[in-house]
């Protein structure tokens, strides 16, 4: 689908999946640890080739506010998986895992976003010189946010608003120069 080879299987209630890995003729050419989260869901994220070494666990709340009501907070799970970020914005928690390494590699911006029919919530990851990020929303309006660190990584979640397009985000350093990336 899309270029990209999946694979589905089943797992018994109350069993946690410990690792994958994937086979070519010539031997094992990746593994994945999952993030197993309290419902007992396994979410995939980041597969690694042998030898390479996934992030450290740590986690850490990384936005919370109140909104239409609605009180929500997001936490970043950070380990061999990459970053796993888990939402009560919803109702029920929703965890998203980015499929993709190159946010961590180069230093650049990545997000997500959870919707519920009353409520968004949404956040990336960025550059380690990142001192601030300016949100610029679809309605024209800009918010400033201080990234927080969660196992070496900036990591920041807010309330988007509603518009034609998602909202975007550049990121600062101390001095208030734009943060370019990859570095260079």
């Amino acid at each position: 689908m899309y270029g990209v080879r999946a694979v589905a299987f089943a797992v018994p209630v109350g069993v946690r999946v410990v690792d994958a890995a994937a086979y070519s003729q010539q031997g094992e050419i990746a593994a994945a640890i999952p993030f197993n989260d309290s419902n007992g869901r396994a979410y995939f994220g980041l597969w690694l080739t042998p030898g390479q070494h996934g992030l450290a666990r740590a986690s850490g709340r990384i936005g919370s506010g109140t909104a239409n009501g609605t009180a929500w907070s997001v936490t970043a799970y950070l380990g061999p998986w990459g970053i796993c970020y888990k939402t009560s914005a919803v109702g029920t928690p929703a965890v998203f895992c980015p499929l993709t390494p190159s946010d961590l590699d180069s230093g650049g911006l990545s997000g997500y976003t959870e919707r519920s029919p009353s409520l968004s919530v949404a956040g990336g990851h960025a550059p380690a010189s990142a001192a601030w990020v300016i949100v610029s929303q679809p309605n024209g309006t800009t918010t400033k946010i201080w990234p927080v660190t969660v196992g070496g990584q900036k990591l920041f979640a807010f309330q988007p608003q509603t518009g034609p397009k998602p909202p975007s985000w550049t990121a600062y350093d101390n001095s208030g120069h734009v943060v370019r990336w990859p570095a260079g």
